[in-house]
């Protein structure tokens, strides 16, 4: 099995009755849309299968941002307050196993 060049078109799904070539991607919750946004990007996805972002504009997509674009930086921020987040979280969830209890949101309330 040979690689494609990064130049070559990659084939398709064609549907035989309708003659369309469906795109699907599946991401994996919040942190899989953005990776697989940030890959497909990486990738140069949509030029090697021969689209456009203009051809995907009027499609519905749960990404971050349209697919073939780049994020503004407030859509950044938000992105990475997620994994600020996340990491509260986690910290809360290792000290409740020691006994501790620790509210981030609550310590700030009372400052």
């Amino acid at each position: 099995l040979q690689s494609p060049s990064p130049t070559d078109l990659l084939p398709r799904l064609r549907n035989l009755q309708t003659g369309q070539r469906p795109i699907v991607l599946h991401g994996n919750g919040h942190t899989g849309r953005w990776f697989m946004c940030n890959l497909w990007r990486e990738m140069d996805f949509l030029r090697r299968v021969g689209l456009t972002p203009s051809e995907l504009a009027h499609l519905p997509h749960d990404g971050p941002v349209p697919p073939g674009t780049l994020p503004d930086e407030a859509t950044e921020k938000n992105w990475m307050a997620t994994f600020q987040l996340y990491r509260i979280i986690e910290k809360q969830m290792a000290l409740a196993r020691v006994g501790v209890e620790w509210d981030p949101w609550k310590i700030a309330a009372q400052q």
